[in-house]
């Protein structure tokens, strides 16, 4: 029983340039209730039973998140990059 919180930041396109900044204010929370175990421990429940597990799983979609939109930003950065190159030539 506890509460949890992942600390987030916020990406934004600021002056034509995409910045990453954390104010400490923006989090998810995860609030865990006890619920008495009945004996069956199937499906997917059975996972998300483990609190810490289900912590870092909703940490991890976040950081997983900012890796694929870091990611996007680098091929947007080499595209516009081949592209300006070609029209040199």
């Amino acid at each position: 029983q506890g509460s949890y919180i992942c600390r987030v930041q916020e990406i934004r396109k600021h002056k034509n340039t995409w910045r990453a900044s954390s104010n400490g204010t923006s989090s998810i929370q995860l609030t865990v209730h006890i619920i008495p175990d009945d004996g069956s421990n199937k499906g997917v429940g059975f996972l998300f039973a483990d609190v810490f597990l289900c912590a870092v799983l909703i940490c991890s979609m976040g950081l997983l998140s900012i890796f694929m939109f870091t990611l996007i930003l680098i091929c947007q950065y080499f595209h516009r990059r081949h592209r300006l190159k070609a029209s040199y030539l």
